[in-house]
């Protein structure tokens, strides 16, 4: 090889793949990037559904029903049950929003229930006993809210089979 082949080699070539190479390499490093950045905001959406669900249910466990409607967090209970199931892995079959839907109809069976012993309770307490009454009548949808933040929480901390899932859709359509 005579110096010019060696000139031509080290003052064009050699730049020129180092080039290809760092353009490689930035292109692959974007891409990647974006790949995170897409799980990172799929991530955050789905964390923001599971929030808003488990606020809904803490709402319902700790609600007054003599002073506060079910309507609304059940509604913020149903929109966070949707998005997080829009936010989360596809399966091929449907346990998950069967789940999800068993319970959020479990609910609604509670709170009439609850309401309705509080129908029966004294509209204003003058024992004990009447005040064991009025917090007994909420008991139906307090029970049922912490019980499924408590399984939705252990879903999303350890998953569930699907055994697990079947299991859980047959205590919420008990409840009904």
């Amino acid at each position: 090889m005579d110096n010019t082949t060696l000139e031509i080699i080290t003052g064009i070539a050699v730049p020129a793949a180092a080039i290809i190479i760092s353009t490689w390499v930035a292109v692959g490093l974007a891409k990647s990037e974006r790949v995170a950045a897409a799980a990172a905001r799929a991530e955050e959406r789905s964390d923001g559904a599971f929030v808003r669900a488990l606020i809904a249910l803490a709402t319902l466990n700790t609600i007054n029903l003599r002073a506060e409607s079910v309507a609304e967090p059940l509604r913020d209970l149903r929109v966070g049950l949707t998005l997080l199931e829009a936010a989360g892995p596809k399966h091929d079959n449907d346990l998950l929003s069967e789940w999800f839907e068993a319970e959020r109809v479990a609910g609604l069976a509670q709170s009439r229930e609850s309401m309705r012993k509080l129908a029966l309770a004294p509209k204003t307490p003058s024992s004990d006993a009447d005040v064991d009454t009025i917090v007994a009548a909420g008991a139906p949808l307090n029970t049922w809210a912490r019980d499924f933040a408590n399984n939705l929480r252990l879903w999303r901390r350890k998953g569930v089979t699907d055994a697990q899932l079947t299991e859980l859709i047959t205590n919420a359509k008990n409840l009904r």
